[in-house]
């Protein structure tokens, strides 16, 4: 479970990342984000129709992109929000897939903590 100071949930939030965000875009994800004002990274995950029909497949789908999330990517996320888009390719993807994926998006929008 990703803990909930990390979590995108406001309709709000969702609004101000799709006007003001950047994008980058991979061949099983996408990501919109822009800079918050909060200390800790925030991410929501959205999963649509086109994935899948199946709510089943396209929860299955979430709880693999939150597991990615919270085990590598949220302690080393900079101060951003973060909205994680899934494309129809991913429908059959394996966790590892994910994993990587969201390694090389994150790494191309230079979202990870700046080291001092």
């Amino acid at each position: 479970m990703v803990p909930k100071e990390n979590r995108l949930r406001k309709r709000e939030d969702f609004d101000r990342i799709w006007k003001q965000g950047r994008s980058r875009h991979g061949k099983l994800l996408g990501l919109r984000f822009a800079p918050n004002q909060d200390k800790v990274g925030r991410c929501g995950i959205m999963v649509g129709l086109k994935v899948s029909k199946r709510a089943t497949r396209r929860n299955h789908l979430r709880r693999r992109i939150r597991e990615a999330l919270r085990r590598e990517f949220l302690p080393i996320l900079g101060a951003f929000d973060v909205i994680i888009m899934a494309h129809p390719q991913s429908a059959g993807a394996s966790y590892v897939d994910i994993k990587k994926e969201l390694a090389f998006l994150f790494g191309k929008a230079g979202l990870f903590k700046k080291s001092s």
